[in-house]
């Protein structure tokens, strides 16, 4: 297992965090903003997406599904990550402000993040409306830079988690293309054939 310990983290990290981090003389609408972000956007993101699934046109559900698949990959992989990584929170080391009670655990990387970059990434690459597309990206990055205002994550936590995000949607979607180009293939092969 691998352990990252305060002497381990690179004094950008914690200088970042501190410039990021939301405290007692931050404007209570920002703070307000970043604790919504962080305790409110991500369910409000799963609910969207089974909304667009059950409700939307047949055409966004392949979009649907590979968002959401790639947001369990993410997920899944930030999970495995913290398993062999302990890394403590700023909270745990006395450093920021905590807005949300958060409880300990290992810090890297951000699970939210990892899945909200994951949703920002696959809406930016889907097919839907470019104001949308851009919309729900942005929502995605709030999460993200919610989770180091609300004091619950280190920059360094956020960035691995983005970096997983991004490399669970591309693959998703990769893969998505992939198969259906295959499965067109042999359709047309099958039709000359017949």
């Amino acid at each position: 297992m691998l352990i990252l310990q305060a002497s381990d983290m690179h004094a950008w990290d914690r200088s970042l965090f501190l410039w990021i981090n939301l405290d007692a003389q931050s404007p209570a609408a920002l703070v307000s903003l970043a604790v919504v972000a962080s305790r409110w956007l991500p369910a409000l993101g799963v609910a969207g997406l089974v909304l667009a699934l059950l409700l939307g046109p047949r055409r966004w559900r392949r979009a649907v599904l590979g968002t959401a698949a790639a947001m369990a990959l993410a997920w899944l992989g930030a999970s495995l990550i913290k398993q062999g990584v302990t890394s403590p929170r700023p909270f745990a080391l006395g450093l920021g402000t905590d807005w949300l009670g958060h409880s300990g655990g290992n810090g890297f990387p951000s699970s939210h993040a990892s899945v909200a970059t994951a949703f920002a990434v696959s809406a930016l690459l889907s097919g839907w409306a470019p104001a949308a597309r851009w919309a729900l990206a942005l929502a995605g990055l709030l999460v993200c830079w919610s989770r180091i205002a609300v004091g619950v994550h280190f920059p360094s936590d956020v960035m691995a988690a983005m970096l997983l995000g991004t490399f669970c949607a591309v693959a998703v979607q990769g893969t998505a293309r992939w198969l259906s180009a295959r499965r067109s293939g042999a359709r047309r092969s099958l039709g000359r054939v017949a």
